[in-house]
């Protein structure tokens, strides 16, 4: 007898658990490449969530539960911008990656133990917390404007 069981992480999609939600759940998503507005589509056999950019011609595709679920959050959240293709859209790609950095070293944050201090993970949450300190200060050099010559 042959087990037809369904693993967990195929056929997730990003459709709404609840039928209540109002408003669609797709909406756009940053193109990580040059921050321009790529709106999130589904697939059409399967319904799962993908990104293609115009301007770059970068392709995202979400697959299984994990991606799926963040991609959800991250929706949810409104954190992310997308730009449109000026030259202040290097601002709006460092905005995105320090958000995104802050999400991860929130999650890491909460892996910690209330008994023993793990090393590897404090390294691992430092190292986040420089990068977005490198990351903020890249953002301060371009929100500076430039000096005037005389």
């Amino acid at each position: 007898m042959e087990n037809k069981e369904v693993p967990p992480n195929v056929n997730v999609t990003l459709d709404q658990p609840s039928p209540q939600v109002e408003k669609p759940l797709v909406e756009w998503f940053p193109c990580p490449l040059c921050s321009s507005p790529m709106p999130i589509r589904l697939t059409g056999k399967k319904q799962k969530p993908y990104c293609h950019c115009l301007s770059c011609m970068l392709q995202i595709f979400f697959r299984g539960k994990v991606a799926i679920e963040r991609l959800r959050k991250l929706i949810e959240s409104g954190i992310l911008v997308s730009g449109d293709n000026s030259p202040s859209d290097m601002a709006l790609t460092l905005y995105n990656r320090i958000q995104m950095l802050h999400l991860q070293v929130d999650q890491l944050k909460a892996k910690r133990s209330l008994l023993f201090s793990n090393e590897d993970l404090e390294n691992v949450i430092s190292a986040f917390q420089n990068e977005i300190a490198h990351l903020q200060d890249n953002l301060k050099t371009i929100a500076q404007p430039p000096l005037r010559k005389k």
